[in-house]
């Protein structure tokens, strides 16, 4: 994240791609990595970096979508599971929304989309699998903790493993 001037270092908007602070908040710790450790420079690794929306209910996504894995010409794997299929959605009296993930041939989790409630921190979980190349089966073999909305990523994540 140097500049051309090679005493300046820049993150986040300044860099034109008018990030999220998330994402100004990773470029500015490779930055200070890059200032303090000039031979063993690195650079920001975006592949799980959520993007948010935060409405009701909140929308959140990470790494592929299925229209960039046609773009790319990849063979996935999807499955959605409906909120309307677990027992918070019920007490909750709230049914509209879903959790999509998408994964290679292999099994391996390449991109997900949440539409719930708390989407913003659901999303979390399915970035690290993104990031560590977690397969579906992995995460479906992940206790979920019951009467939550996360549950619906391992429902998901069931109906590809």
């Amino acid at each position: 994240l140097q500049t051309t001037a090679r005493h300046i270092y820049a993150a986040g908007d300044v860099l034109g791609h008018g990030s999220p602070t998330h994402t100004a908040l990773l470029e500015s710790r490779v930055a200070a990595h890059n200032i303090l450790h000039p031979k063993s420079r690195t650079s920001p690794d975006y592949t799980a970096t959520p993007r948010l929306v935060f409405t009701m209910p909140g929308i959140a996504s990470v790494g592929l979508s299925e229209d960039d894995c046609l773009k790319r010409d990849l063979h996935i794997n999807k499955a959605i599971a409906p909120l309307s299929i677990i027992a918070r959605s019920n007490t909750a009296d709230f049914r509209d929304g879903f959790v999509k993930i998408i994964t290679d041939k292999k099994g391996v989790i390449i991109g997900s989309t949440v539409v719930s409630p708390h989407a913003s921190e659901i999303i979390h979980e399915l970035a690290l699998a993104v990031k560590h190349q977690l397969t579906a089966q992995q995460l479906a073999d992940t206790p979920h903790a019951f009467l939550s909305w996360s549950e619906a990523v391992r429902v998901a994540a069931a109906k590809l493993s």
